[in-house]
């Protein structure tokens, strides 16, 4: 990194929650690696002195009543929406006034982390990660892609003032955005480029593929992790045991949770396919039990607890992400990483994860037989077919996908961009 750019300032909403908030650190701590000095900027930290605390307390506020307005504009969207009227004072200083040792890396700026009349104001040479398609969609964090059903269609009083706001915050991306070459956008995957190249909005700019990385070595396979936790759960080694959540995954139905239940219903009467089978649900997601068949659903709750997590991942046979649109799926890694093989659709970031047939399965887009299918499949397969899956999966996460690979590429892509300055 030439003089002049000296230190890497990652700034995101958060970096405590999510797989975009975890991922967020992971790039930091690369950052801190390769140029120490580099630090993150939080907008849900609270800043330290009394004024600067005053300012952020008044944003917040700001936040939490624009929250309020989204919610009820666009209640016929089943995905999250952001309009970003307002923006975290401390970053809007930071970005208005930049230090010329400072290089900006943004990440998941939307929940108001950075007001939209401010985009213009970025400074050249930086950074995007994009962690969904805010960024590159109207006051969506996913644009709508056929047969992922985000809207649910009811015509209400407010659709038409929710529609023209949405029109407004993508012509005001664009137009912030169009044009600039001095701007360097990475994403996780294949398919998230293919839907910043489609938008319009980054035109002018590089965009380059850097995959997320996983823990390989919290999230790693141990035989008396899965024994401990079976039996905490009460499944012996005989049954089969499916996985399905994600984070908030009951409120969040991009998840596939209505696929998730039509999948419960097709085990529910096919008893004879699916014998020994048990489910546990994570993310708060409450199922009740079907009638007919003998499946047992199991209610994890939300796990916070990574090391608990990845105990969840090492008990389960496989792991169902069921996401109708996703630009990544760091929760896939985090099970394969374990050894756990993945069933996903073909229509997402997700997919490039996983090697059909060999570290999982990648069935045509919402076809809830075919999941049904693949499951039957590797019961079917027995044990040793299955092992060798598991092994399989761990192998193509700690070659492909670990921290080490992420700290490779980030470091590789700020080399490269420090001898361009």
């Amino acid at each position: 990194m030439s003089a002049s750019r000296s230190v890497i300032v990652t700034i995101g909403y958060t970096g405590e929650r999510g797989g975009a908030g975890r991922a967020t650190l992971d790039f930091a701590k690369i950052a801190e690696e390769c140029l120490p000095g580099s630090y993150c900027v939080f907008a849900t930290d609270p800043p330290q002195s009394y004024i600067n605390r005053i300012l952020w307390g008044l944003w917040w506020l700001l936040r939490v009543a624009e929250h309020g307005v989204v919610r009820l504009l666009f209640r016929d969207r089943v995905v999250k929406q952001s309009l970003n009227s307002f923006g975290d004072p401390r970053i809007r200083q930071l970005l208005r006034s930049p230090d010329s040792s400072m290089r900006f890396h943004l990440h998941w700026i939307a929940n108001s982390t950075i007001a939209i009349r401010d985009f213009a104001k970025i400074p050249s040479g930086t950074l995007i990660t994009l962690h969904d398609e805010w960024l590159i969609s109207g006051s969506s964090h996913y644009a709508p892609d056929k047969g992922a059903a985000i809207e649910r269609g009811r015509r209400r009083l407010l659709n038409p003032l929710a529609s023209f706001l949405d029109r407004r915050v993508y012509a005001r991306k664009k137009k912030a955005f169009s044009g600039r070459d001095d701007l360097v956008v990475t994403v996780p995957s294949a398919w998230m480029k293919r839907r910043v190249e489609a938008s319009g909005v980054f035109d002018g700019a590089i965009v380059k593929v850097i995959p997320n990385g996983v823990d390989t070595e919290q999230f790693a396979p141990a035989s008396d992790k899965r024994c401990d936790a079976r039996g905490d759960l009460g499944i012996s080694e005989e049954d089969f045991l499916i996985c399905f959540g994600a984070d908030h995954s009951a409120r969040n139905p991009i998840k596939g949770t209505d696929l998730f239940l039509e999948l419960l219903s097709i085990i529910a009467h096919t008893p004879e396919q699916f014998k020994r089978v048990s489910l546990v649900v994570v993310g708060g997601l409450q199922v009740a039990q079907p009638s007919g068949g003998g499946v047992r659903i199991i209610d994890a709750g939300q796990i916070r607890n990574r090391e608990a997590l990845a105990n969840l991942f090492r008990a389960s046979d496989v792991l169902l992400h069921l996401s109708r649109l996703e630009a990544f799926g760091l929760v896939p890694c985090e099970a394969m990483s374990c050894g756990t093989p993945v069933i996903c659709f073909d229509n997402t970031g997700a997919s490039e994860l996983v090697i059909d047939g060999e570290t999982g399965f990648v069935c045509a887009p919402f076809e809830v037989q075919a999941v049904a299918d693949a499951i039957s499949d590797l019961i079917a397969a027995g044990p040793t077919v299955r092992t060798q899956m598991s092994a399989a999966a761990r192998k193509h996460m700690v070659s492909h996908y670990s921290l080490e690979k992420l700290s490779e590429r980030y470091g590789d892509l700020l080399k490269e961009e420090a001898q361009t300055k």
